[in-house]
């Protein structure tokens, strides 16, 4: 096994993290312009990924967990830029292509600024893999950094220095292929950095894999251990006295606490009270609830049982009864229903009641209309649209996604036709203003013709969403450049101008790294979210008629990078419906503040995900200077309702619990009696006292010792 004791690795090599102000003038000099870098973040960063390189000095491996949001990619990017200088070679795991990219591009800015302020360091080598990260590295030379995705990473070596695992709970299984690889290989690598949001999310036994990944003693594995097993015995509701557990509960979660602590490094940003305004302050969007009249529920009734009378007619035997997807919309619940339409039975009788029950379905669904939890969280959606926010909303599965975003297509009022210049003026002033991008003049960044992003740019739409930012739109050209480049869309108080946020967006999207969005412009104006006059909604979730072509501009199933770029700019569709497939490692925090839960997934900690998408370091929220609005929409009197109620209760216990909320929600626990264990958790509260998540920062300790 490669041993990095012999490099004599001292805090010295990493004396430039203590110096924040060089830090942050060398970072502006990097991107060539001036950039607000939170301090209070940026300190937290830097001290964070100091502490990481004095325990990867001594034992094998780290696992970094802090909450969403905190910048976890950057303080591991540190960590790789200082073994980097340092000579040793590092691979970082992302778990998909789009991650990849992402970290890539922080690395690359890493390095820059490292090479900068490092003078500990070897800048040479600092320079040297810089020059080689975004190239096809196979072997990996000393200084050297590679970038793959988990997929990747098992067909090859993971022979290296310090091996970064991104979003390391999809490895937590060790009975998974890639915990497999981990497992299998852990004598190739000589450190380990698993970088998680939620340690306590996993079963014991997966939490368990992913410590013995650390080389943690069998102490520390005991500890947590017995602290999970609380956990599940919380949930399950496996005790008998509230009081007598809640005291078990907080003593065990203490003594987990002080074994991990060499292991974990843990950051809540509920507990960084200083620096939680840098992310933007979390609030509930107050949605009326949705009550379930008389013929929604008989149609829910009714599905279900047709269902059962199918299942026992042996019509379709493994198909799911009470679905879920039934109180959220009608799309799945009516392909349920027309699937055994032509079957045939043994029996008369349960012909004819399967046909009743067929029959009633469809004609309360013509009664009913659309289904009456979409209909309330489309008007509060367009509300928000109406105003000038930003919106994404999450879905569990993808035909409540499809039929959500199809609704909210025609719940929200096109914008109106742009008064003002003509297509040509604008144009020209873009054109004017994008001036620097161009590699000839021919209008073309390598292969890709700005003229498809001038079209876009210029197109009604878009012409009417940033004449709304101006306000009195200029005819002339120069004068419209002038006020494209003074003026911030969506009235910021604070960053860039209109000029400037275009011009971000098309470097993002002609970036050489990522073929997907360059692919996208390639094929036009037409392929860019946002182009026409109907299409304020844009949704990740599959195309629901792969035939049909009547919802071109609304599903962008093939092309995610294209549809995230966008919506993180200021320009293009106000709302993002999304699948849980980008509830981890994106950001879509730039200028949206609205989050909705439309559709819970059965694990709590989905919601907790979610929420880090739009509570980030440089948030809209926080810029803006307004809260983040949280939504989760209920379908009172129905399953549903209690769903809600009970991940509510789930959440409130994160930070207590050390993120050990993640036990799915199932079907026979919805409406169970939870006074035992909420009594259970104040108990536990009372006893872990003020501890909280600042333990993982050395406070318990302190306590102690004093």
């Amino acid at each position: 096994m490669n041993d990095l004791s012999p490099l004599r690795i001292r805090h010295q090599h990493w004396a430039f993290l203590k110096r924040p102000t060089a830090y942050v003038k060398a970072f502006e000099k990097r991107v060539g312009a001036r950039v607000e870098l939170r301090k209070l973040p940026l300190q937290r960063q830097l001290k964070t990924a100091s502490r990481i390189l004095g325990r990867l000095r001594d034992q094998k491996g780290v696992m970094l967990a802090d909450d969403v949001g905190l910048g976890k990619t950057s303080i591991a990017a540190l960590i790789a830029c200082v073994f980097s200088g340092l000579g040793k070679r590092v691979r970082v795991l992302a778990p998909n292509a789009t991650m990849k990219r992402r970290w890539t591009e922080e690395i690359q800015r890493q390095l820059g600024v490292t090479a900068e302020v490092a003078h500990e360091l070897d800048t040479d080598r600092l320079r040297h893999a810089s020059s080689r990260l975004s190239g096809h590295v196979h072997t990996l030379r000393d200084g050297d950094i590679m970038v793959t995705t988990h997929t990747k990473s098992m067909n090859r070596t993971l022979d290296c220095d310090l091996l970064i695992v991104d979003e390391a709970h999809r490895a937590r299984s060790a009975q998974s292929t890639f915990g497999k690889i981990l497992w299998r290989y852990r004598h190739e690598y000589a450190r380990i950095l698993l970088v998680t949001a939620t340690p306590f999310s996993l079963d014991v036994a997966e939490l368990e894999h992913h410590l013995r990944l650390l080389n943690a003693g069998r102490e520390t594995v005991t500890a947590a251990q017995r602290f999970g097993h609380a956990i599940s015995k919380l949930w399950r509701g496996d005790f008998v006295d509230p009081k007598s557990f809640g005291t078990d509960l907080g003593t065990s979660g203490l003594a987990a606490v002080r074994k991990l602590r060499p292991y974990v490094v843990r950051h809540g940003v509920s507990d960084l009270r200083k620096e939680r305004a840098e992310y933007g302050r979390l609030a509930e969007w107050s949605i009326p609830p949705t009550i379930a009249n008389d013929d929604a529920l008989e149609v829910i009734v009714r599905a279900d049982r047709l269902l059962r009378l199918e299942r026992a007619a042996q019509v379709r035997v493994k198909q799911r009864t009470n679905d879920p997807r039934f109180h959220q919309g009608w799309s799945h619940l009516v392909d349920e229903v027309g699937q055994g339409a032509a079957a045939k039975f043994d029996g008369a009788d349960a012909h004819a009641a399967i046909n009743l029950h067929r029959e009633r379905i469809m004609a309360l669904l013509d009664e009913v209309g659309t289904h009456p939890k979409i209909d309330e969280s489309c008007r509060a959606i367009a509300d928000k649209v109406s105003q000038g926010e930003k919106v994404v909303a999450f879905c569990d599965h993808h035909s409540v996604a499809q039929e959500l975003t199809l609704a909210l297509d025609k719940a929200i009022r096109p914008r109106a036709a742009p008064r003002g210049p003509r297509e040509r003026v604008w144009r020209s002033a873009w054109a004017t203003a994008l001036e620097g991008i161009l590699d000839s003049q021919d209008r073309t960044v390598g292969d890709v013709s700005l003229d498809h992003f001038l079209a876009w740019l210029s197109c009604p739409a878009i012409r009417g969403q940033v004449a709304g930012w101006l306000g009195r739109v200029p005819k002339e050209p120069d004068a419209l450049v002038r006020a494209l480049r003074r003026t911030r869309p969506r009235k910021a108080s604070s960053g860039g101008s209109i000029a400037d946020e275009a011009r971000r967006l098309l470097q993002t999207l002609v970036d050489r790294s990522s073929g997907s969005t360059r692919a996208t412009l390639k094929q036009g104006p037409m392929a860019l979210p946002g182009f026409g006059q109907r299409r304020p909604v844009m949704s990740s979730a599959n195309r629901p008629h792969p035939d049909d072509h009547h919802d071109d501009g609304l599903f962008f199933d093939r092309s995610p990078d294209t549809l995230l770029a966008i919506f993180n700019s200021p320009f293009g569709p106000d709302v993002l419906v999304a699948t849980d497939r980008l509830s981890e490692g994106i950001d879509l925090h730039r200028w949206c503040r609205h989050v909705m839960h439309y559709e819970l997934d059965p694990s709590p900690i989905r919601v907790v995900q979610r929420r880090g998408r739009v509570r980030r370091i440089d948030s809209w929220a926080a810029r803006s200077r307004k809260p983040i609005l949280e939504a989760i929409p209920i379908f009172a009197g129905t399953r549903d309702g209690q769903l809600v109620k009970i991940v509510r209760r789930r959440l409130d216990q994160f930070d207590l619990l050390l993120g050990g909320i993640a036990t799915p929600v199932h079907e026979d626990s919805v409406g169970d009696d939870v006074r035992r264990q909420d009594e259970a958790l104040a108990e536990a509260r009372r006893t872990m006292g003020a501890v909280s998540l600042a333990v993982w920062r050395g406070a318990y300790a302190a306590k102690r010792r004093a």
